[in-house]
C-alpha cells in the first residue's frame, strides 16, 4: 500500500451521519481507536498466562490548529456548549476512501495564544457510538 500525503486529508463535521461541513483552520488530527481488554483469567488452567476477551471500543479524536470563526469550528463550539452529538468524518485521501466517521461528544476545547504567534485551538472529542471505516 502506498503512503498517503497528510495535506490531502479532509475533516468534516455535522449533527448527523455523513457530515458535510468542512472544518477549516485545523492542521493536526489524532485518532486513537482503543478496545478495553477484559481479564477472564481463572485459577484453573491458566498455564501462567493472562486470558482476555475483547471488550468495548472507545475512540478519541483530537483536532488542533488555528482558531477561526468558520462554520465547522462554530459547530464544534456550539455542540460543546449544548452537549449535542457531533459526527466527525476524516477523509484520509481527500474525497476518496479510506475515511473514518465517528459519532462524538466534545469533551473539551483548549485555546492558547502567544504575543508572537497565533490563536490556536484544540478540540478533544470522545466516541458516543461505533465508528465506521470505509475502505
Amino acid at each position: 500500500m502506498a503512503s498517503l500525503a497528510g495535506y490531502n486529508l479532509l475533516i468534516n463535521v455535522g449533527n448527523s451521519p455523513g457530515p458535510s461541513t468542512e472544518i477549516t483552520g485545523i492542521n493536526n488530527v489524532s485518532i486513537t481507536d482503543n478496545r478495553t481488554m477484559l481479564d477472564v483469567t481463572s485459577f484453573e488452567g491458566n498455564a501462567g498466562a493472562m486470558e482476555r476477551l475483547a471488550g468495548l471500543r472507545d475512540v478519541s479524536v483530537t483536532l488542533s490548529g488555528f482558531f477561526d470563526t468558520g462554520t465547522g469550528q462554530a459547530l464544534l463550539q456550539d455542540n460543546h456548549g449544548t452537549g449535542t452529538l457531533t459526527y466527525v468524518k476524516v477523509e484520509f485521501d481527500g474525497a476518496t476512501p479510506p475515511d473514518l466517521e465517528v459519532p462524538c461528544l466534545i469533551e473539551s476545547i483548549d485555546y492558547s495564544a502567544a504575543v508572537d504567534g497565533t490563536v490556536d485551538v484544540t478540540y478533544n472529542l470522545v466516541s458516543a457510538g461505533a465508528p465506521t471505516l470505509t475502505n
